[in-house]
């Protein structure tokens, strides 16, 4: 049975027991009219009561017993169907907001991966790979001074840059602390990453040589995530191994961890990353060379940048090579490309 007429029976129930006090009333009204007939000899013929009969009422007890016995019988049906529609409604309610929460994580996924595209088609991921030994404090302070303006040099450039910067400096086997390393940071952090840069002293070095391996190992564990990448290597000493330079050397067979430049120089050009060269003296052309045959074979470009005067060169020398790899990055050649680790 449906809704609709258990409806009809409940409403059919209430007009039965309406009728039957009703016709108790009347019952009760001729009654007290007869007791009032016995006590007085006026008895008016025009205030007739309807009279009810026996038989009338106990039909209408019957039909309403009748009435209470099928109601009765549906009750659990219809408290069944009651608890059936709760049910539902909070299974239904359940799910709605399930498909929200998963509609939700559907758009803050979106929202992730967008970003991830327009990192990697819009972002500068820019090292500064520096030698912070004893006689490296100018070029340091450097960094320090001008990547604010390097950064918005960017920004004229292309205004949807998304720029990064990190800064690895590193020394030499012999000394205590050899990396000072601060991973990307992007522009919101930049006064932060130049509050770090106050903490590294130019100290340390041991022989002629340093450890540049060290160095680009520590650069490539950074979290480079852009479309355009670049390391600007500022140094005025080699690596070590005698094939790098003519000079004293505490390790001439290379570096003592096992670190090979060329090996690290193949994963520069793996991960896509731009090398330039700040050049300080002509103690690193010997290393520099090495640099420039190892990428040609892997016909990628190698620049070397002149920073003998670091007050006046650094920035027009930097501000070049970042335009250089944005505007390389940016090729039509390049628009289709993926992010890459």
């Amino acid at each position: 049975m449906s809704t609709s007429d258990l409806k009809g029976l409940e409403d059919e129930q209430e007009r039965l027991l309406e009728e039957l006090a009703r016709l108790r009333m009347s019952k009760k009204g001729v009654d007290e009219s007869k007791s009032r007939s016995k006590s007085s000899s006026r008895t008016s013929t025009r205030s007739v009561i309807p009279t009810v009969s026996v038989e009338q009422e106990e039909e209408i007890n019957l039909e309403l017993e009748a009435l209470k016995a099928e109601l009765a019988s549906l009750t659990p049906h219809e408290s069944d169907s009651v608890r059936s529609i709760q049910e539902q409604i909070a299974e239904a309610s359940a799910l709605n907001e399930k498909l929200r929460a998963s509609s939700s994580a559907r758009d803050a996924e979106v929202a992730k991966r967008t970003e991830q595209l327009n990192r990697f088609r819009f972002g500068l991921d820019l090292c500064f790979l520096v030698d912070v030994t004893y006689s490296m404090h100018p070029w340091i302070k450097a960094v320090r001074d001008k990547v604010g303006e390097v950064i918005t040099a960017a920004m004229t450039i292309d205004s949807r840059v998304i720029p990064r910067v990190s800064f690895v400096g590193y020394r030499d086997h012999c000394d205590e602390e050899r990396f000072f390393t601060i991973d990307f940071a992007p522009m919101d952090e930049l006064v932060n990453l130049q509050e770090q840069l106050d903490e590294c002293e130019a100290i340390g070095g041991g022989d002629g040589p340093e450890d540049v391996c060290g160095g680009f190992d520590q650069a490539l564990h950074l979290d480079w995530q852009s479309s355009t990448r670049l390391i600007i290597h500022i140094a005025d000493a080699p690596c070590h191994g005698r094939q790098y330079h003519n000079f004293k050397d505490d390790y001439p067979e290379g570096d003592p961890t096992g670190l090979s430049l060329e090996t690290l120089l193949g994963k520069v050009c793996d991960k896509r990353i731009d090398l330039y060269f700040g050049k300080i003296n002509n103690r690193t052309d010997k290393m520099t060379n090495i640099f420039r045959e190892e990428l040609r074979k892997r016909n990628k470009p190698f620049t070397i940048l002149n920073l003998s005067d670091p007050a006046k060169e650094f920035l027009p020398e930097v501000i070049a090579s970042v335009s250089k790899s944005m505007n390389a990055s940016r090729a039509p050649q390049n628009k289709t490309s993926t992010p890459k680790e």
